[in-house]
């Protein structure tokens, strides 16, 4: 390697360094921020939540103890938005087919835009009854796209790599009715997910009564404590029926849930973790771009890489065992070490890895990015040295990518990187 390909070799691994020793400073100075795989509005106000690393080359001890038992049977109530039906649509399209959970939301009969059954404003979903024996209302996933059908645990809303003693358990369903007439109802549904246990017909795993809407504005409550307790959930449906032309206008769904008792900093590192984890996918060990995607669809690099780093502070926070850590910190090295390197620009090929990953390639849109390549290859390699494991395999990725290629020059003869590399 020549001086000058070094030296900018070393001014890329400088910044990402020198970006990691800030958030350890910031870490030193002021209580771990902590944070989850539903959104909470919790009773009281929580302060910004924050993502800090701490990693090193030795194997510690956890930091933190998970809460006493005294501590953990203190109870607090969260409010858990599902859906407020204010996102609007891009521009050029139709239809904003996601839910504030990052699951999908859709009509329960006929998709739009072609169909007149259900209405989406803003704020507001306007679902009118048009007679015959089709159901009309909406359904939502809770839990990324419905194809994944990856089910959400009522009793422990965590994943499950998430100690129980911070688990949560979903109590309660509002459903808010600006207005409506006819016989209004709502279900859970398990929808052909394979860890769902045995289900009413239609995967139907709970229906609340009957409502009868006379329109008045009014909040909607079911009580979902139930026994057995219900576990696997995939979707959330409402319905209107009753006469033709019943209808009813709905602003929000929400879940209650009551979670142990965690101070501010505490439950901002849980929840908005629990929210990340939620997005690592096991099977390829790589981590979605964002919620709505389904697992495969568009994987991002450098989150897969700090999925790892995040994985390490979890444990020693207390939040998940050592196994787990090292469980989610493997797999991620597996699956990234498994992606497809550049090998067509310049001379040989950067060798660097994509930004955004699709079914295991490089995604149509994506280009080889040696921003995404640093960041995933120096947390992973951190996370791998906190947890005792051989970091030699992912540092042979950053040695061995072809700085040449990414090099140019200008018409004044001035050299510049080029930080990535189209594919």
């Amino acid at each position: 390697m020549t001086k000058s390909r070094r030296a900018v070799f070393a001014l890329i691994l400088s910044l990402v360094l020198s970006a990691l020793t800030l958030v350890l400073m910031l870490f030193a100075l002021q209580p771990a921020a902590k944070g989850g795989s539903l959104a909470p509005t919790p009773s009281e106000a929580s302060s910004d939540q924050q993502m800090t690393i701490l990693v090193d080359d030795s194997v510690p001890q956890p930091e933190h103890s998970p809460p006493s038992e005294t501590s953990s049977n203190q109870q607090m109530t969260v409010t858990i938005l599902v859906d407020d039906y204010a996102p609007q649509p891009m521009q050029g399209h139709d239809f904003w087919s996601h839910n504030r959970l990052g699951g999908e939301r859709w009509p329960m009969d006929v998709p739009p835009p072609g169909n007149t059954n259900v209405n989406w404003g803003k704020g507001v979903v306007t679902a009118t009854y048009p007679g015959g024996n089709d159901e009309v209302g909406v359904w939502t996933s809770l839990n990324h796209p419905l194809k994944d059908r990856t089910p959400i645990n009522f009793s422990a809303i965590f994943p499950s790599q998430i100690m129980t003693n911070y688990q949560g358990r979903i109590t309660d369903l509002q459903i808010h009715v600006v207005t409506g007439t006819g016989t209004f109802y709502a279900q859970l549904k398990c929808e052909k997910a394979s860890s769902c246990a045995p289900r009413l017909p239609d995967d139907v795993v709970w229906r609340s009564p009957d409502v009868i809407l006379t329109g008045k504005r009014r909040v909607l409550s079911f009580d979902l404590h139930q026994t057995p307790a219900l576990t696997e959930i995939t979707n959330l449906n409402w319905v209107i029926t009753g006469s033709v032309g019943s209808s009813v206008v709905v602003s929000r769904v929400e879940f209650t849930a009551t979670v142990p008792y965690t101070d501010t900093p505490e439950r901002a590192f849980l929840w908005s973790y629990a929210m990340l984890l939620s997005n690592w996918d096991p099977e390829s060990g790589l981590t979605r771009d964002t919620a709505r995607q389904r697992a495969g669809g568009f994987d991002n690099v450098s989150a897969s890489g700090l999925q790892a780093a995040a994985a390490v502070m979890a444990w020693r926070l207390g939040f998940i065992s050592q196994d787990s850590a090292t469980e989610i910190v493997s797999k991620t090295t597996q699956g990234l070490l498994a992606l497809p390197r550049d090998e067509s620009c310049g001379n040989g090929g950067s060798k660097l890895w994509p930004h955004f990953v699709q079914d295991g390639g490089i995604d149509p849109s994506s280009e080889w990015s040696s921003i995404d390549t640093v960041i995933a290859a120096v947390a992973l390699i951190e996370a791998r040295k906190a947890l005792g494991l051989d970091p030699e395999p992912v540092q042979a990725v950053l040695y061995g990518i072809n700085w040449d290629t990414l090099i140019l020059t200008d018409d004044k003869g001035n050299r510049y990187i080029n930080v990535t590399a189209q594919a």
